[in-house]
């Protein structure tokens, strides 16, 4: 059965039991990256970028973003957040120091020359991709202490596009270099894409049903061909069945099935090749996320269950857990699922977050910048400062339909259209046109 057949008739039949859950489920296929949808399109005018002098800095003019198209998907990872608009134009915040923001900024030099200025931009720029349907942006800590940072998007006519860091192939050029790349170009050698993702390092797509993935391989065993993977796509051996959608950590992948199954390889159990993970009661997955070396499923049933690493002593959402730190059974994550189902889970390095269908959201792991959303701030530190247990996110100004988690901050898209984002700033990810090392437990508003 076609994937988009399957997912109409999932969505279908998701009405007949749940009817606010299928309409945010509608809203997410964007960001998960489910089967091939185009972005809306307006039939209004386009709004020209306003230009305003930015007194002060070599940063060049800085574009402030039109008011006629709105958000209809967002993105965040390591530090930066993106947003994709319903005219497939992004804008991107934060971190910028590969150019994963897409935003090409230089500064001048001396003898008159220009080079890439690589500083952080803590307000929404216009990226240089357009027509784009799907995104993806991480950042990812590598074991030699390299720090890779990258975007990539999957635009209208089906292209994989990456930019940012290309220390190890990540970008799908055929080639890895340190260079910043911040123009956004097609990855070589790869067919129409249904869905890619990228840790920084290393990145997947779907592709005809299949996963393919190229970049960062030391710790990926058979999903690649080198230690750090020449930028070659190849395919993923071992899976069984058609993938439906492929989840990324910085040691770790793991691809979701047309069947509800889950396969898993990389540093998830200390072992060469592919492994299935074991779903008590073969109970069916709906979605993937995935952080470092933590992955969460989104339960057909409307539940969420964690595996992998405990990070933090906090990061599978179970309440205190004794023992190893690595669990490889996956585990129901302690949400109110009596009353509301959830329809979304996401996961950064630090914290994870779940949407329900009744618009509230819960997060759990660390809370140092506020990224839980929830808690007691002095100004400079919160409590608490990590959660085992998820909490609920206070002071949401609107119903959100999808959200997004980086290091340390969180942000959600509502039914309104605007963006909000709470948790660190100190590399400008909250868009605020500021940097600061104050924790943010409230949300603000992106100005999109």
């Amino acid at each position: 059965m076609p994937a988009d057949e399957s997912i109409g008739r999932a969505v279908a039949a998701a009405v007949s039991r749940h009817r606010v859950r299928a309409a945010i489920l509608g809203g997410l296929v964007f960001s998960l990256g489910v089967g091939v949808v185009a972005a809306c399109g307006s039939d209004s005018e386009v709004g020209a970028p306003v230009t305003v002098n930015d007194a002060g800095t070599d940063r060049g003019p800085i574009v402030t973003p039109p008011t006629v198209h709105v958000p209809v998907a967002i993105a965040a990872g390591g530090r930066q957040a993106c947003a994709m608009m319903d005219d497939g134009r992004m804008f991107c915040w934060g971190s910028n120091g590969y150019g994963q923001l897409g935003n090409p900024q230089t500064t001048m030099l001396p003898d008159g020359g220009q080079d890439f200025d690589g500083r952080s931009v803590p307000f929404p720029s216009l990226a240089s991709v357009s027509n784009v349907k799907q995104l993806s942006t991480m950042g990812a800590r590598i074991d030699e202490g390299y720090e890779v940072r990258a975007t990539c998007a999957v635009s209208a006519d089906a292209q994989a596009l990456c930019w940012g860091s290309n220390q190890f192939g990540g970008l799908g050029r055929g080639k890895a270099d340190r260079d910043p790349h911040p123009e956004a170009l097609p990855v070589s050698d790869l067919g129409p894409v249904e869905q890619i993702v990228t840790s920084g390092g290393a990145s997947c797509a779907v592709t005809g049903g299949r996963a393919q993935c190229w970049g960062y391989n030391n710790h990926w065993n058979d999903a690649g061909e080198s230690e750090y993977g020449v930028a070659k796509d190849r395919n993923v051996p071992g899976i069984v069945g058609t993938v439906r959608q492929i989840a990324l950590g910085d040691y770790h992948g793991c691809i979701l099935t047309t069947y509800g199954g889950v396969d898993c390889w990389g540093i998830y159990n200390d072992q060469q090749g592919i492994e299935s993970v074991p779903f008590a009661n073969n109970a069916r997955v709906q979605a993937l996320a995935a952080g470092r070396q933590t992955t969460c499923a989104l339960m057909a049933a409307g539940g969420v269950q964690c595996f992998g690493s405990n990070g933090f002593d906090s990061l599978l959402g179970r309440g205190p857990v004794t023992g190893p730190i690595e669990q490889l059974t996956p585990g129901p994550v302690l949400l109110p699922t009596d009353k509301a189902l959830a329809v979304q889970v996401v996961v950064s390095n630090d914290h994870a977050c779940a949407l329900l269908d009744d618009g509230t959201v819960w997060c759990w792991g660390k809370n140092y910048s506020g990224a839980l959303g929830s808690g007691q701030s002095n100004g400079v530190s919160v409590k608490p400062d990590e959660s085992a247990t998820p909490l609920q996110v206070e002071d949401l100004p609107g119903k959100p339909t999808s959200i997004a988690a980086g290091t340390g901050f969180t942000c959600a898209l509502l039914s309104d259209g605007k963006v909000v984002c709470w948790g660190d700033n100190s590399w400008g990810t909250l868009g605020q046109g500021t940097f600061d090392e104050v924790p943010h437990l409230t949300p603000v508003r992106v100005p999109l």
